[in-house]
């Protein structure tokens, strides 16, 4: 054989005799120079059985491959050389310090803009050959040996006995490269640092064809055959193969197949740069925005997170998109293929999410929960610090692709109370998620990104729909932004578990005073189901009485007067009073119908107006009205329209009158009586209509007023003006105790005049 020379020797001739007069030389001439050699490595690489080569003819090929070594001395093979001359005397020039440098710099540039057609062939047909045999790599085989022969059972000095013997060894190649693939990720029992980096240059390289990673091109060849074989690509196969992989059929007829890609989706999760087409296609953004992760030896996911979350930057191409998609939902189906995720949270999901197997949408709802029943709920149970984070990473990314089959009739013109009951589910779970957390709000984040940085810069993260739906700011807020807020708060009070601030700020009261809402809350028939506010109601009932024995923390009052007022500036955020007058609202109080013109700014203001007027048929409607009356009188705060109108004459009148129990309303009745007290004409007129309102709440409606003495002294014990009230009272009691005595001197003289008598 003349090896030099990448010559046909009379051995391979005749092993290969069949094939060469069938695929290679009908007329039986052999071309010089390797020329029917390359025809036959070719078909090599044939997966219809018509045209694979006999196994005497692939053993042959094979030996020639290992004694010609074109790994070490490339240019033995004139068709390669010739054929890859441009590149290698242009874009592979620097690296032509060793024939072994310049060809792995021609497998960098595979899948290049410079790479022909005929060298890509060429290169690939020798390429398949060296991913079969690791020797045949002098610079993976030089720094691995030792490494290879005690870990992978590869055979020791095998040209050393071949040269003694004139025997060469059976080495098993592809199960030895196998092995070197894996250990070169095994971070726990990690390689020598020269052996891991050859490892993974050679795995990166040949990561672009599925034929040259020859444990994955034997076992899924069928499937190959099935699947990808119509309109696929070479370069495309890998792509196609994890398309289907995870799909039941698939599993259970491919089941090796499917094993060794999840082996290598697993490496891809973890090292971007196997993933050939994505780092082409994304080159640009990778430059421009995740430079810092691509340059690290294994970037662990780092540069597809960074990528995810540059989607709508303008290097982002749509093939740059596709793949990036395609990697995403490939990790979704199995929590193993995001590798942050798994190192982060598999100690989390060993605890609590063990029976959901490997589904990554089951187990971020899994660990979401757990999260979400630990903050808002007060559960023992709760996760790592680091799993928090990659959590909402793996969150956010799910929203975009959460499963079709739950979210299909999730229309945003369909209501709620129609979706079907696995749906419905579906929303709920990501609406207590978001309102715990509005990091994991994606919606809320991209649409309110300039509002939060104006207004809500100092606020935590977490809680920014706290300060955006603040009644001042609120109506500020670019178009796009108010229409999110407005959902969220709506949404909001629709379930208390949606207000996780309520819950942290009125614990104690919860339990003190709504125990049973609470109770019904956690049940674990309804940790799927939105159910009504019921603490919430419950609570505002309990703010709203004068009892002494009622007592809420002033945290407590904050949340609920919040509740309150955002009711008055939108009557759809008190479901209870809006579902009893919403025939009315719909009549004449509509907010299209105030647009147009009228007195009244708001709709409640407008449904008050009726209610003292006795304008409200419905007995409901009023009934709600009279408890909106009852709140509203506890503090003039969650009045904003009595508030407005006496904001000046509170800051002149009542300035040294602490807010809260109706002081700073009392104050301003007291002035209202006194002909020497100038109030302002709208605070004046205001407070009329308001004390309408409160007489027809209380004469009609029973509203709440002091049920006992007991109350009575503890409103007059926290009056401002209890002093004078005390002396009035005192001297009400001197009143009637000298008329006491005078009558009873006078009834005890008109007895004894009887008995006399």
């Amino acid at each position: 054989m003349m090896v030099q020379e990448f010559r046909m020797s009379p051995e391979l001739v005749m092993s290969c005799a069949q094939e060469i007069d069938k695929f290679c030389s009908p007329k039986g001439d052999i071309e010089t120079e390797g020329k029917t050699i390359h025809c036959l490595m070719g078909h090599a690489q044939a997966r219809d059985e018509k045209k694979v080569l006999g196994t005497q003819c692939m053993n042959s090929l094979q030996t020639l491959m290992k004694v010609a070594d074109v790994g070490s001395n490339y240019k033995v093979d004139k068709v390669l050389y010739a054929s890859c001359k441009p590149l290698i005397e242009d874009k592979c020039k620097m690296d032509a310090v060793s024939e072994a440098a310049t060809l792995t710099c021609l497998m960098k540039n595979i899948d290049g803009p410079d790479m022909t057609d005929d060298c890509e062939q060429r290169l690939v047909e020798v390429q398949y050959f060296m991913a079969r045999d690791w020797s045949l790599d002098p610079q993976l085989y030089e720094a691995c040996h030792q490494e290879a022969v005690d870990r992978c059972s590869a055979v020791d000095n095998w040209n050393v006995d071949a040269k003694q013997s004139g025997e060469y060894k059976v080495d098993p190649g592809p199960q030895v490269l196998a092995c070197l693939y894996r250990a070169g990720y095994d971070e726990e029992k990690p390689l020598s640092q020269q052996c891991a980096e050859n490892v993974r240059r050679v795995l990166r390289s040949r990561a672009v064809r599925v034929n040259l990673i020859p444990g994955i091109e034997e076992s899924c060849r069928e499937a190959l055959s099935e699947h990808c074989s119509n309109n696929v690509k070479p370069m495309e196969e890998m792509n196609c193969l994890q398309e289907q992989f995870e799909k039941k059929e698939f599993k259970e007829k491919y089941g090796k197949c499917h094993s060794d890609i999840a082996k290598f989706t697993q490496m891809e999760s973890k090292d971007t740069k196997l993933n050939r087409l994505l780092t082409r296609a994304c080159r640009p953004v990778i430059d421009n925005y995740c430079n810092q992760f691509i340059n690290e030896d294994i970037d662990h996911g780092d540069v597809m997170e960074c990528l995810a979350n540059h989607k709508d930057t303008p290097e982002m191409s749509p093939k740059c998109r596709s793949y990036v998609n395609h990697f995403e939902l490939i990790s979704l189906r199995d929590y193993h293929f995001s590798y942050r995720f798994t190192e982060a949270c598999q100690k989390d999901i060993q605890d609590y999410c063990a029976p959901l197997g490997q589904d990554k949408g089951a187990i971020i709802r899994c660990l979401s929960n757990i999260m979400f029943e630990h903050r808002v709920l007060g559960e023992a149970k709760d996760l790592h610090k680091d799993c928090k984070k990659q959590l909402r990473v793996a969150y956010l990314q799910q929203e975009q692709f959460d499963d079709q089959s739950h979210m299909k009739d999730a229309d945003p013109e369909v209501d709620f109370d129609n979706l079907d009951a696995s749906c419905k589910a579906m929303v709920f779970a990501r609406e207590k998620i978001e309102a715990m957390d509005n990091t994991f709000d994606d919606e809320l984040q991209k649409s309110c990104k300039y509002d939060i940085g104006k207004f809500c810069s100092g606020q935590e993260g977490e809680k920014v729909l706290d300060c955006l739906s603040n009644s001042k700011i609120v109506r500020l807020l670019q178009k796009g932004c108010q229409r999110v807020v407005q959902e969220r708060m709506l949404e909001r009070v629709k379930d208390d578990r949606l207000n996780p601030g309520l819950l942290d700020a009125c614990k104690v009261e919860a339990k003190q005073h709504c125990p049973k809402d609470l109770e019904n809350m956690n049940r674990a028939g309804f940790s799927e189901k939105q159910s009504a506010s019921s603490v919430a109601s419950c609570l505002r009932t309990k703010y709203s009485q004068f009892s002494g024995s009622i007592s809420l923390n002033p945290m407590c009052k904050e949340e609920i007067s919040k509740i309150i007022l955002e009711g008055e500036f939108d009557i759809q955020l008190d479901p209870l009073l809006y579902k009893a007058c919403e025939k009315i609202i719909n009549r004449h109080c509509a907010n299209a119908i105030l647009s147009k013109g009228g007195n009244f700014d708001t709709v409640l203001e407008c449904l008050k107006a009726d209610f003292y007027t006795s304008q409200i048929p419905d007995e409901n409607c009023a009934k709600q009205l009279a408890r909106r009356t009852q709140e509203s009188l506890v503090d003039i705060h969650v009045d904003p329209g009595l508030h407005e109108a006496c904001n000046g004459d509170i800051q002149r009148v009542c300035r040294d009158i602490t807010p809260g129990q109706s002081r700073i309303i009392t104050c301003l009745m007291d002035a209202l009586k006194v002909p020497q007290v100038a109030l302002s004409a709208a605070c004046r007129n205001k407070l009329t209509e308001r004390q309408k309102l409160w007489n027809m709440a209380h004469e009609e409606y029973k509203m709440a007023l002091p049920e006992s003495w007991a109350d009575v002294y503890n409103i007059v014990s926290n009056h401002p003006q209890r002093t004078s009230i005390l002396t009035w009272m005192g001297g009400l009691l001197l009143v009637l105790l000298l008329l006491g005595c005078c009558c009873g001197r006078w009834s005890k003289r008109l007895h004894t005049e009887l008995k006399n008598r």
